[in-house]
């Protein structure tokens, strides 16, 4: 389970943290993604609140884009979703996004 460190705020904003795990099974050649959770997302509402999702993207192609469930008014949404990915070797890139 990794959960991405504390980085310097872009822009003077804290983007908050993501917690997922990332496996690879070499027998099945899959590729194994778990969003978990996130914490402290910075309120992008007007009420104070957002609407967090995360997206998936496969590099080197950029075709295939995946999101998880958008968790409506939440700062610290769970969302705990697995996407699989057989037979490629990808680089996989993911951003949390608040709207």
């Amino acid at each position: 389970m990794l959960e991405v460190p504390d980085l310097p705020p872009l822009g003077g904003e804290k983007l908050g943290k993501i917690q997922f795990q990332l496996s690879y099974d070499f027998q099945e050649m899959t590729l194994t993604l778990r969003i978990m959770r996130a914490v402290e997302l910075p309120a992008k509402d007007f009420s104070g609140t957002s609407d967090p999702y995360v997206k998936i993207l496969l590099l080197p192609d950029k075709k295939q884009k995946l999101t998880t469930n958008i968790k409506r008014k939440n700062l610290n949404p769970r969302w705990n979703e697995v996407f699989a990915f057989e037979g490629k070797k990808t680089t996989v890139i993911f951003r949390c996004k608040a709207s």
